[in-house]
């Protein structure tokens, strides 16, 4: 198959050399323990749901029982194997090694171009906030993303040379990216269409190079129609609210993927600017015969807005576009290695844009090392200490979301008192004491009134924020009954 190019010569062991070898081995620590910052953060609602669900399982097949959306298999089913009595760090951990493998991965995937590429891409996914954010959160995020850097990996070096080995590694990783979160079927779909695509610039007919595609992807095909129909499609979604559209979630999925500072401005600047990148980098590609360009235009563009908009008018938020965000990366880095390669001045502006992305990821890594996924075990804490009688009663904006945090955190955090969350259809004049507001973390940390009145007309005077970093959770606001 060589009508069509992906890779460049991999470099062996003998030809990176030790100060290359040194350097990547810098970055893994840095990439560990800068992951190491939030793994001992508080859950937050879609992880405390995640939890509910595992609790709810009697074995471990469950996790093809539970139709909804929140069941992202693979963690479901590491948060039934840690239990209900873990503590945070546990029900990260499986993220936590998802992630760093996932920046080891892309490490040898730009050691297949050169070290220069390599470090880049090191750095870029050791430093990356999005995937700093999924490696410490009980969620499937992180998997998912260790699952599609590893399939193109595997699926790369088949295509070039197919060996066994690597065609049943990449089934398997397919397989477990399915498990891992549905937003793998759009990795998968790419994977097709580019290993068809190689096989009729090879000179296949149509009917062999389909007849070769299917050889290698026609189990994680069936698996994906079999997911398809006993879950995906009879999955419950709920919990979300009505967010932007699909084009704005995506559009910050990639503005973050670049690193963004936060307001609507930057994210509009940002994703362009992100859509600029990944154009020029696909007619690149395009122009130098590497059809990797298929792969990358798959799951960067088409086929994540493609399966967003088959899903219909549901709740879009950033998070769901993961995937084209860490391809991007892989594009980004390749074009920063080139950029560095060709002399003084690239080297000038390789690491002027390098050093810019660090410095707003350590920003934003730094919001979450001090602010967490929103500190709502601090807020019940707080209702808690300044509650003067026996009885703590809460109210919120939100019964589920809010509910749900109350009734994980109160227990654990009441002491001598009692006590529990007031749904909208319990209150009464003079009941609750308290009432949360809520926010998503791309907002701004600012409760939007300063007194909030219930349909009892019970009035509440704002008393204190607790912030989320971004899109990490969400930020609270606590009011207390005046009348």
């Amino acid at each position: 198959m060589t009508a069509g190019r992906s890779a460049a010569t991999p470099l062996s062991g003998r030809h990176v050399s030790r100060s290359t070898w040194l350097a990547l081995a810098a970055i893994f620590i840095a990439a560990a323990l800068v992951r190491n910052i939030a793994m001992g953060s508080d859950l937050w609602l879609d992880e405390i749901w995640s939890l509910r669900m595992a609790e709810s399982m009697h074995s471990a097949l469950d996790i093809f029982r539970i139709h909804h959306d929140n069941n992202h298999p693979l963690n479901t089913l590491w948060l039934y194997l840690v239990g209900s009595s873990g503590s945070p760090f546990q029900y990260h951990l499986l993220s936590l090694i998802s992630g760093i493998a996932t920046v080891c991965v892309a490490a040898s995937l730009g050691l297949r171009r050169s070290a220069t590429t390599a470090v880049i891409t090191m750095v870029l996914f050791a430093a990356s906030y999005e995937l700093v954010l999924s490696s410490s959160a009980a969620r499937g995020y992180s998997e998912l993303t260790l699952f599609a850097v590893l399939a193109f990996a595997l699926l790369e070096r088949y295509l070039a040379k197919p060996l066994s080995v690597t065609g049943v590694g990449y089934t398997l990783c397919a397989v477990f990216g399915l498990l891992a979160h549905p937003v793998f079927a759009s990795v998968l779909a790419a994977a097709t269409v580019w290993t068809l695509y190689r096989f009729r610039a090879a000179g296949l007919t149509l009917r062999k190079a389909v007849v070769a595609t299917l050889m290698v992807q026609g189990v994680p095909l069936v698996f994906c129609v079999f997911r398809y129909f006993t879950d995906w499609r009879v999955a419950t979604i709920g919990g979300g609210d009505p967010a932007g559209s699909t084009l704005q979630a995506y559009g910050e999925g990639m503005a973050w993927a670049l690193s963004t500072p936060r307001g609507a401005a930057w994210l509009a600047v940002m994703a362009l600017l992100a859509v600029m990148v990944l154009g020029w980098r696909i007619a690149r590609m395009m122009r130098a015969r590497d059809d990797r360009w298929v792969f990358f235009l798959g799951t960067t563009l088409v086929f994540p807005l493609l399966f967003a908009v088959l899903r219909g008018q549901l709740p879009a938020y950033p998070r769901y576009f993961i995937v084209a965000a860490v391809t991007l990366l892989l594009m980004l880095a390749e074009a920063l290695a080139q950029t560095w390669e060709s002399g003084r001045t690239g080297r000038l502006l390789c690491g002027s844009a390098v050093a810019i992305m660090l410095l707003l990821d350590g920003f934003h890594i730094a919001e979450l090392a001090r602010y967490g996924r929103g500190q709502h075990r601090d807020a019940v804490l707080y209702m808690v200490r300044n509650t003067p009688g026996q009885i703590v009663t809460v109210g919120g904006d939100h019964d589920f979301r809010i509910g749900m945090e109350i009734d994980y955190f109160m227990p654990q955090s009441l002491g001598p008192k009692s006590g529990g969350y007031i749904d909208a259809a319990s209150r009464r004049p003079g009941v609750p004491e308290w009432h949360v507001t809520q926010r998503e973390s791309t907002e701004p940390p600012v409760p939007q009134d300063s007194t909030v009145r219930d349909a009892t007309g019970n009035e509440f005077q704002f008393v204190q924020g607790f912030p989320a970093a971004p899109l990490a959770g969400l930020h609270w606001f606590v009011y207390r009954r005046v009348r």
